[in-house]
């Protein structure tokens, strides 16, 4: 029993030796702890983020997107950060949009490959409808130009958010994570 413990506790402590403990990240990355037999997909490492484009640029085959990062929260938790952070006054009881989009003030820079899937919001005959339209066509939005033949609500990335699923980046010449969706959100 006993060399079970000192077998436990010997591999406990390889186990905070190689993963960090505490909120610090290592000056290293690790990946002592990643198998090569057992690769991660990238669904099960994806986040899903809120925000604004503030840049969209060429960087090898695909682009360099630099990413406003906010807040975008609803219900009761939006409520008492819209009071909590002064954008509301107290005794607030809606929010209005139903969301609380708060800045940040932080950028994300993220590789946007050439296939990924970017989804715009379009005018359908009596609703919104969502347009699928590529990175490409994306890049030339944030160059200001049109897209013709497509009914785009609004085509300004500047002014409507966008939720991005990120996933890690694998090989060169990259050295940014992939913005590997982007949906344009609805914001009346």
């Amino acid at each position: 029993m006993t060399v079970g413990r000192a077998t436990l506790l010997a591999a406990l402590a390889i186990g905070l030796g190689v993963t960090g403990c505490g909120g610090k990240a290592s000056p290293k990355p690790s990946t002592a702890h990643r198998s090569s037999a057992t690769p991660r997909s990238p669904d099960q490492s994806a986040e899903v983020e809120f925000g604004y484009i503030e840049s969209l640029t060429p960087l090898a085959k695909g682009y360099k997107l630099r990413f406003d990062l906010h807040l975008y929260l609803s219900g009761m938790t939006g409520l008492r950060a819209c009071v909590d952070n002064h954008d509301c006054p107290p005794g607030t009881t809606s929010l209005l949009d139903d969301v609380y989009d708060h800045d940040l003030k932080f950028v994300l820079t993220y590789y946007v490959p050439p296939d990924a899937r970017v989804a715009m919001l379009g005018q359908g005959a009596s609703h919104i409808i969502d347009v699928s339209i590529t990175a490409a066509e994306l890049y030339r939005l944030a160059q200001g130009q049109r897209l013709h033949g497509l009914k785009l609500i609004d085509p300004r990335l500047a002014d409507t958010g966008f939720f991005v699923t990120v996933v890690p980046h694998v090989g060169p010449p990259v050295q940014f994570d992939s913005a590997v969706r982007l949906e344009q959100v609805y914001h009346p």
